[in-house]
This record gives C-alpha cells, structure tokens and sequence, in this order.
C-alpha cells in the first residue's frame, strides 16, 4: 500500500532575523510503501480477553474515577518475521497518515512530564483512545523529549520556545492545540527562511522517520506496529489526596521514555516484583507531615490472557527501568549545573564530567530506532548531586523525597547487578557539551 506520511521534523537552526539557533519543529511527506500480508502468514504471540475500564464517579463534581469496570475488550499481539505487532487501527477506519503533530489540547501524549501522577492505563483500556492519535505519535514523543531534555529552561511546555510562530489560516485553528498547527509547515516552506540549521541532526530526523515507518504492517487491510511486548504496568492511581494508591495492569510496554519515573514496567513473569514495588510505592507516597496514609494496591491485571510466545515471558525490565532514573539525573543535574556554573566548582572536576557524559548516553538514545546510551555508569554520583541541587523536576518527575529515594534505590540495584550490555551507544572522549 504506497501513502505519503507526513512525519515531525526537529532541528536546530537559526532563522532569518533572529540573533541565535532556535529549536525548529516543522514536518515533511515520505513516500512509502507500507508491506501487506495475510492473516494466516502470521501467529498469534499474546491474547487478552478482557479489559479494565475507569468508571467515573457522578456525585463527584470533578468526575473522578472511582470503580474499575472489566470490560470484553479481544486484545492481540502478531508475531510475524520474529517481530511482534499490535494492531492501531480498527475495521473500516480509514488508515491516514496525514498528521505529523497530534491536534487538541490533550496534553496526555506529553506523558505528564514533571509529576509523578499518571492517567492510569487499565489493562488496555487506554487502547482504544491511542488509535485517534496520529500514527506518528512515538516520533513526536521522541523528538519532544529529546528537545526537553535539551532545554536548561525550568518549564517542560516549550511548544513557545519553539520557531516557527507563526501560521497560515487554517479552519478550526482553535482546535488545533499548541502542536496542531504545525502539521501545516513543512521543512521544505522554511529552508530558504534559514540561514543555517544542524545537518546531522536533519540526517537524523529522516532514519528516525524511515525507522519509523519500517514497523508498519497491512494485514488483511489492518494497520499494525511492531511493538514492545505486554508487560506489568505499575502506576499511582488517582484518588483521595489523603490516601494516595498504586494501580497494577496490563499494557503493551512503551515505545519512548516514560518521564513519569514512579511508573514502573516488569515482564509478564515478573508479577511479585510488580506487586511489591507498588506496595513500597504506597508507602513512600505517604507524607506523615500531611497525614497521608499508605494507600491500597489496585489489581486491574486482567488475567483472562493467554501467552502464546515463551519469548514474551523472557522480557527484561531491569535495564529499561534502571536507564530511565538514570536518564532523569543526568538530564536534571545537568540543566542545574548549566543554570547554576558556580554550583560546579563544589562537585569537582570528575563528578561533574559524569553528569555531562551521563548526558551525551541520554542524547545517543533513540526509541523509535531502539538505539540506547546508558547513563548509568555514574547514575550513583548523578544522584547525589541531584539531591544537593534541590532535586529537580522539571523533564522528569521524581515525586516527593522518600518516592524519589525510592526509585534510585531501586534502581542502583539494578545498576550492581546488570550485565554488560554489548547494545549500548558507546561515546567516548571528554565530558562534552558542558557551555
């Protein structure tokens, strides 16, 4: 099937009548041929029969949740050339890619960056809500993190740091949302605006867009994606401020970085270590100052499935959760540092160098190409200078003291008892990108 996708470009550049490099977000078309297959040339790899849904509460004026319904909802993953797939479109939906950027002001698809309360997901009863967003949502989420983690600014909602800033008329602008309009602008209209702009990271742009692309599959005039395999999804729920609760479900695991760092994802053989996890979530959610309690542990695992491919048990969540806190002090402690120079000079030379470095793995990271840095070989030092320059939240959200304590205990276990990885994007060199 050939379509043309218009896919998000990001890069820096400097525009016309403007005195420095600014983050340039625009898109661009691809043509491309998407492969088709019938549904007997693949297998079924994972099945789920059922789904839990939030149920809101009509007495409550701010319509929060407050029961779980399970629903029928036939949920599955294809294996098809050692791949697994999900399916993001539904019968007789026309299969368009015309979007680049996701219009609206629903600002979920930012993953509530800076906080460590999530809209639960459960038990795939989020999916039907992400098959009206635009296929190319996981090139969006990466390119915005990767432009938030670039940024040394305190505020996560950059879309106004961003060029261009202006737009042609377009019907129902006001619907748009602060992305939405730029789905009209292609890099194409803009290069002759621009006096100069980052070739590499252009270069980069288009295999991540290739890349991109490569995952989609026509079966029986269905659109799938390859996917990361079904996991345990551990998340805080909303509730009672006074009473705060962790939600355990099932959900296919991300294909981008969640910054939501008290959400945690553990492999389909992993449900002790799940469970357990959101019971210490609960109990570091709860502020003896406030008078909080430990909240309860919400089972919404849905266990009505049937795994088909032993692989999928094989999953191994240690080193995506251990990158992730990494991730998050590396990039909080640099934009500290890089905001605060005289801070540096406290550390030492070596401490701070390890936090650059740190941050160079977290900018070699690419989800959509599955290519990883890994930051944590100073993830120990990164934390203690995170903590004595006031524990930021800014890309990532750590939470209160004792949640943030938490994950990084968490997470330097993983980090003593990792494997060493032959995967990882290796730098080399001295600490760069320190000015």
């Amino acid at each position: 099937m050939k379509i043309t996708a218009r896919l998000p470009v990001y890069v820096r550049g400097q525009p016309v009548r403007n005195n420095g490099p600014r983050d340039i977000l625009v898109s661009t078309d691809l043509e491309w041929d998407i492969p088709e297959i019938s549904m007997s040339e693949a297998d079924v790899a994972f099945e789920s029969f059922n789904a839990f849904v939030a149920v809101l509460d009509e007495s409550d004026p701010l319509q929060r949740r407050s029961t779980l319904d399970a629903v029928d909802s036939h949920v599955v993953a294809l294996k098809h050339n050692g791949d697994l797939y999900r399916r993001v479109s539904k019968p007789g939906e026309a299969i368009r890619f015309d979007m680049a950027y996701p219009a609206g002001h629903d600002h979920s698809w930012e993953d509530g960056v800076g906080t460590d309360i999530s809209l639960p997901t459960f038990s795939f009863g989020g999916d039907e809500e992400r098959r009206h967003r635009p296929f190319s949502l996981p090139v969006f989420k990466q390119h915005l993190w990767q432009l938030k983690c670039n940024s040394v600014l305190d505020t996560t909602f950059l879309n106004h740091e961003t060029w261009p800033q202006s737009f042609p008329a377009v019907r129902d602008a006001a619907d748009l949302g602060q992305y939405g309009r730029r789905n009209s602008v292609s890099f194409e209209d803009v290069l002759a605006k621009l006096v100069s702009y980052d070739d590499k990271q252009l270069e980069d742009c288009r295999r991540t867009n290739v890349g991109h692309m490569e995952k989609f599959l026509l079966v029986d005039g269905q659109l799938w994606m390859k996917t990361r395999p079904p996991v345990f999804k551990v998340g805080r729920r909303y509730g009672s401020a006074h009473k705060p609760a962790a939600c355990v479900s099932v959900d296919f695991a991300p294909d981008w970085q969640d910054t939501r760092l008290a959400n945690a994802y553990f492999g389909l053989s992993a449900a002790d270590e799940a469970f357990d996890y959101a019971r210490r979530m609960c109990d570091a959610l709860a502020d003896r100052k406030s008078g909080a309690e430990a909240g309860e542990v919400v089972d919404a695992t849905c266990n009505d499935h049937i795994v088909h491919d032993p692989e999928i048990h094989a999953y191994s969540h240690e080193p995506e959760e251990l990158r992730r806190v990494a991730s998050g002090l590396a990039v909080e402690a640099r934009r500290y540092l890089v905001r605060n120079e005289s801070w540096q000079e406290r550390f030492g030379e070596d401490a701070v160098n390890g936090v650059f470095r740190a941050y160079e793995q977290v900018r070699a990271t690419n989800y959509v190409l599955g290519e990883y840095g890994d930051p944590s070989d100073w993830i120990e030092s990164n934390a203690t200078i995170w903590r004595k320059t006031r524990r930021g939240n800014s890309t990532y959200g750590f939470g209160s003291v004792a949640l943030g304590d938490l994950l990084i205990e968490r997470a330097i276990g993983y980090d003593e008892n990792k494997p060493i990885s032959v995967n990882a994007v290796q730098l080399s060199g001295s600490a760069p990108g320190r000015n």
